[in-house]
């Protein structure tokens, strides 16, 4: 369930994932359902936290954008 700032998706492992949408640096998709999402955050040793999301990249975006509108 997508909530106003928050994105509830499950990933390619099989594990439901809660994401906020202000913590979402990057999206990447292809032609399939599946989409890489990019964090701001990174992990203790300092490497880049990135999910692979059984999620289009196109209503990502769409989320996102709508997201964005509301908050300025």
């Amino acid at each position: 369930m997508h909530t106003e700032n928050f994105l509830d998706l499950t990933t390619t492992d099989g594990v439901s994932v809660c994401i906020a949408k202000s913590s979402i640096a990057l999206i990447e998709g292809n032609q399939n359902s599946i989409s890489i999402i990019t964090l701001k955050e990174k992990r203790a040793d300092g490497t880049q936290i990135v999910l692979t999301v059984n999620y289009f990249y196109t209503n990502l975006k769409i989320e996102l954008n709508r997201w964005e509108k509301m908050t300025p």
